[in-house]
């Protein structure tokens, strides 16, 4: 019985050390997903190329262009839409952060989705961001955001790519997060380190 009882001890202790294996393992994955590894080119864009220009409807029923942003660095937010609650989320997170109000850099996002298909989500959780429809994909595709990793159902919509843009509109970093979550904090690293301390 003795013999028995110590089985079920050593038992236990490899079920919880595998278990324990399993979550750190997951852990590492997960966070790696997180940071993704340095991009220059989406197959499309390569960094210090044009931006090309665009003009799409917005959510809140206005047509959104970049050339209204002349002058200023622009963050582009390339996202699966309203299908995705990571996406959205990522924009709210984003706007609350401290260090986008010091720079006073505007984020745009695209996405698939008809206007109206975003307005119970801006109603439960309103957004500053314009958030622009790109039905055809053809801004996500000419800026390459059909060719990332974080593209889905096969390249058919943008997945969680950011383009940022320096103040005369050329691509300054490109960001591409396949587990679809980015660190506000890492991209105002980012900010920081392309465009100093000044705010833009």
């Amino acid at each position: 019985m003795k013999n028995s009882g110590h089985s079920k001890d050593n038992l236990f202790i490899w079920a919880v050390a595998i278990a324990a294996i399993a979550v750190l393992t997951v852990i590492a994955v997960f966070s790696k997903g997180q940071t993704p590894e340095p991009i220059t080119d989406t197959g499309s864009l390569k960094i210090g190329d044009s931006a090309p220009s665009f003009s799409l409807p917005s959510a809140t029923g206005s047509k959104v262009a970049l050339d209204q942003y002349d002058g200023k660095p622009v963050l582009l937010y390339f996202n699966e839409g309203v299908g995705c609650q990571p996406c959205w989320k990522q924009i709210i997170d984003l706007e609350k952060n401290a260090g986008f109000t010091f720079y006073k850099i505007p984020i745009v996002a695209i996405a698939p989705n008809n206007t109206s298909d975003w307005q119970p989500i801006i109603n439960s959780n309103p957004m500053e961001t314009p958030i622009l429809a790109d039905t055809d994909n053809s801004v996500s595709k000419s800026y390459g955001a059909l060719e990332m990793k974080s593209s889905m159902h096969g390249g058919m919509s943008p997945g969680h790519t950011f383009i940022l843009l320096d103040k005369n509109h050329k691509v300054s970093w490109i960001g591409d997060y396949p587990g679809m979550n980015m660190l506000a904090s890492e991209i105002i690293s980012v900010i920081k380190e392309k465009f100093g301390d000044k705010p833009s």
